[in-house]
């Protein structure tokens, strides 16, 4: 990291308050612009590789002689060899079935999206008064940093991203906040904030992936590769056991 005063923060990003005194660059971070667009073309590329995308809820599964063998479904029942359970928050209600309960909860996050900002922003710039960031993305400025735990059902408390908006006024003076649209999800969160990954412990082709908590995009492709070794019967490339469904 490089530490910045504040004629540097303001040399970077002169959009910012004049408030900041104290700040730091750190050179090795990307970003992605539109996360929709990411995981639509990571679908697309999955397809061409020929793999078969199916929507469906899963209302139940079969347990065979050798462990889950169907889907019931709200369309065409499955059946299946192997089971990759990766469900983000709502994980639990697929294992707790299976023999494997585990404490996920869904940590909601919040942001607001301000379209034509009328500002520019170089890069993500994290406020740490408030423990925010802004992004630069290609809807617009995407101000983020909140999160609650309310369970799986609650109804968002979208005030909550009312209040980012207000954050990004105060961060950036001149900032259009006139076009604005908010959005909310739930983070997988476990206690010791840890995932779990790897194989059930109650059956032999039954495999966990879920729980990042804040870090899905950082920690999925990992993940995926972890998996398909062990899918595959191949041994991973690291120690897997911190992230066991039984630890807890």
């Amino acid at each position: 990291v490089e530490k910045l005063n504040a004629a540097q923060i303001r040399e970077r990003e002169p959009t910012l308050a004049p408030i900041f005194e104290h700040g730091y660059y750190v050179s090795n971070v990307g970003h992605t612009v539109e996360p929709m667009l990411l995981v639509k073309g990571l679908a697309k590329y999955f397809a061409q590789s020929g793999g078969v995308i199916l929507q469906r809820e899963v209302r139940y599964i079969e347990i065979g002689p050798e462990g889950p063998s169907r889907l019931i479904t709200d369309g065409d029942d499955l059946d299946i060899d192997v089971l990759v359970i990766a469900a983000g928050a709502f994980s639990n209600r697929l294992t707790a079935g299976l023999g494997s309960p585990v404490p996920l909860e869904g940590e909601r996050g919040y942001h607001v999206t301000i379209a034509n900002a009328g500002i520019p922003l170089n890069m993500p710039v994290f406020a740490n008064t408030y423990k925010f960031i802004a992004t630069p993305m290609a809807p617009g400025i995407r101000i983020a940093g909140t999160a609650e735990f309310g369970g799986l059902d609650a109804e968002p408390n979208f005030a909550r991203a009312d209040v980012l908006a207000t954050h990004a006024k105060w961060m950036f003076p001149a900032i259009d906040t006139s076009d604005v649209t908010t959005w909310s999800g739930l983070r997988p969160t476990l206690p010791d904030s840890l995932p779990v990954i790897g194989p059930s412990p109650v059956f032999g082709n039954l495999f966990f992936a879920f729980g990042h908590q804040h870090v899905g995009l950082t920690g999925g492709p990992r993940t995926g590769k972890l998996i398909a070794d062990l899918v595959a019967g191949r041994a991973p490339n690291m120690d897997i056991r911190p992230f066991r469904a039984d630890r807890f």
